[in-house]
């Protein structure tokens, strides 16, 4: 977007045991339409897989229990979540986002939620980044 540059998002399914790439392709965006589009390739394969990791987009999960089932393991990786945060922010806060105290500050709470040793002090500090009636 700036100076004629536009971001891509790069969706790639990757077989865990063997490490080959089993579908890759690039998209204007990280919408749902976009990630429905990317899963139905890789059923059309003949792929049904048992387990799948994503980045924490909340987009995944509809998708991607529409695509194979309720059966399908999703697991989290909290790695590609944190870029994921930095990327969104980016993507809609523009690239001097870090130049912003507020963002900064924003993101450097998410990471001390995931740094946490127990699981009562994730909450606590996760409570602290959601609004009071987040949970209602």
């Amino acid at each position: 977007r700036d100076g004629g540059k536009k971001w891509r998002y790069v969706f790639f399914a990757v077989d865990a045991l063997t490490g080959d790439i089993l579908h890759i392709d690039v998209f204007d965006s990280s919408k749902a339409d976009n990630i429905r589009v990317f899963l139905a390739a890789i059923r059309a394969k003949g792929i049904k897989p048992k387990v799948l990791v994503t980045d924490m987009l909340a987009a995944y999960d509809n998708a991607i229990r529409e695509t194979f089932g309720n059966r399908v393991v999703l697991h989290y990786c909290l790695f590609h979540h944190l870029q994921a945060v930095r990327h969104r922010l980016r993507d809609r806060c523009g690239n001097d986002w870090k130049s912003r105290p507020l963002l900064r500050e924003f993101v450097q709470k998410v990471d001390r939620v995931y740094k946490c040793k127990d699981q009562r002090t994730a909450k606590r500090r996760l409570a602290g980044l959601l609004p009071a009636d987040a949970y209602d």
